[in-house]
């Protein structure tokens, strides 16, 4: 099997969380609300898996940078940089107390990330370098990101869709939570503030 295909392969099942979750969520939103406790769980799953993703993925532009032609290759070290920037970008967005704060931040982080991938691409060997496969990597690259942020954008959405119509809790923080008891609500729902 060759470098493109496990790549692909290992790609497209890395998605599996992401869509999963986002899913779960969507469902929930649309049918039925999800328990407190289930959706503390799912919340907290999908930013640990996405935060683990994006600090791998971030990494990668230093094996990319390193194996480069270093005569065709531009500043290497601003991109080393930049990659432990994605990689503390994706730890901070677990020390946040908002759910849709840390969703944003990771979503940014892998919408920046493709364009700092395409932006060495073009630096250091043309548009043909990334990691030796060319431009089958990149089509994989830009197919797998858009389906990260599409799940992001879709758990944030049914968040904040759950916080507008009340129907089911919301967390307030991806490591916590607090349950807040208004009269108007049931024991132990918890929304977003607002």
């Amino acid at each position: 099997m060759d470098t493109l295909t496990t790549a692909k392969r290992l790609g497209y099942a890395g998605l599996i969380p992401f869509v999963t979750i986002a899913l779960w969520f969507l469902v929930s939103l649309l049918v039925a609300p999800l328990p407190t406790a289930v959706t503390v769980y799912l919340t907290t799953a999908f930013l640990t898996y996405s935060a683990i993703i994006l600090s791998f993925m971030a990494g990668a532009l230093w094996g990319q940078v390193l194996t480069s032609d270093s005569s065709a290759r531009a500043p290497g070290g601003s991109q080393l940089v930049v990659s432990n920037l994605f990689a503390l970008t994706a730890w901070a967005s677990m020390l946040t107390d908002y759910f849709l704060l840390s969703l944003l931040a990771l979503l940014l982080g892998y919408l920046l990330l493709w364009l700092a991938e395409t932006r060495a691409a073009a630096r250091l060997q043309g548009p043909t370098a990334i990691a030796g496969v060319g431009r089958d990597y990149r089509r994989l690259r830009t197919v797998l990101t858009l389906v990260v942020i599409a799940c992001h954008l879709v758990v944030a959405l049914c968040i904040r869709g759950f916080h507008q119509e009340e129907r089911a809790p919301v967390i307030l923080s991806p490591t916590s939570y607090v349950q807040v008891a208004a009269p108007e609500h049931s024991p132990g729902t918890v929304f977003l503030p607002g």
